[in-house]
């Protein structure tokens, strides 16, 4: 998560999220961002994306653009497992690497939003 390939991998993954995203658990009324802070680029900054949800779906855009509701801050690789499904944010967060500002409800929420490729393909292993 510090080569090159780090930006391409990261634009991938935040263009999926929206297809990802459970349309039953969206957000009712207004719009709710989430800023998500992946540290540790190869010129020492941080990457960071914001999900807008509204009552429509999701947006990913790239960069802070509007106040977010909630402001995730991720171990680097970390990040991949989590989008990967294989680990939990509760996991992560109980490790130390994950960190959570803002509203700690929404936090809580967010992971029940999407559909994690993962996660579903462990749990057709155990229905089969």
């Amino acid at each position: 998560m510090s080569g090159r390939r780090r930006r391409p991998l990261l634009r991938q993954i935040f263009a999926a999220m929206p297809r990802m995203v459970r349309r039953e658990a969206l957000c009712n009324g207004a719009s709710e961002v989430v800023e998500i802070r992946i540290p540790g680029r190869p010129d020492g900054g941080t990457d960071v994306w914001q999900l807008r949800f509204t009552t429509d779906g999701c947006e990913a855009s790239e960069g802070s653009h509007a106040k977010p509701r909630l402001i995730t801050t991720f171990d680097p690789v970390s990040f991949l497992d989590f989008a990967a499904g294989l680990r939990s944010a509760p996991e992560l967060f109980m490790q130390g690497k994950l960190k959570v500002e803002g509203d700690l409800l929404l936090g809580a929420r967010l992971p029940s939003r999407f559909v994690f490729p993962g996660r579903a393909r462990r749990r057709r292993r155990r229905l089969g």
